[in-house]
């Protein structure tokens, strides 16, 4: 599989972005997880480059985050979630002639599915012993967390419609 120049960059970029708007710019809970923009940046990066570039932004860049925002126990569950969510994005998303942003948007809610069905067993496991009644009461924060950034991905394709190939 050849892969350009191009797409090694953005690739790259869209990865460094996802580090730094998960790492940095987020609200900590006290159960050491805490919420971010970083998706905005995996969604774009599956979307844009497909499901390698959802791979390297979600799993590996997101688990990279995770040791920056000083929630290293996270890293594991968080490479297996987000880099699930970016392949399958991407996976959908990616690869035909038709930009569809209604494709897009199935595509992103089939990857934050897969995400939050992760981060729910991680939970239960890592927070509470095994218990798969107590992670429902605070899963309602990965869906705040998907929906902007779901909302902001959007935004982004739709100011890059003209540049998307």
């Amino acid at each position: 599989m050849k892969i350009s120049t191009r797409k090694i960059t953005l690739i790259a970029v869209l990865s460094a972005l996802t580090v730094v708007l998960t790492a940095f710019v987020n609200i900590k809970f006290p159960n050491g997880s805490y919420i971010h923009l970083g998706d905005a940046a995996i969604f774009t990066a599956a979307i844009l480059t497909g499901p390698l570039g959802g791979f390297f932004a979600g799993g590996v860049a997101s688990a990279i985050a995770d040791v920056l925002a000083g929630a290293p126990q996270w890293m594991l569950a968080t490479f297996i979630a987000k880099g699930l969510m970016g392949t399958i994005t991407g996976f959908l998303a990616y690869g035909t002639k038709e930009k569809s942003y209604i494709k897009y948007f199935l595509a992103m809610l089939a990857g934050s599915g897969i995400m939050i069905i992760c981060y729910y067993v991680a939970y239960a496991f890592m927070l509470y012993d095994g218990d798969f009644i107590k992670p429902l009461f605070g899963i309602w924060l990965d869906f705040l967390q998907v929906f902007a950034g779901i909302s902001i991905s959007f935004l982004t394709l739709v100011a890059l419609k003209k540049h998307i190939k």
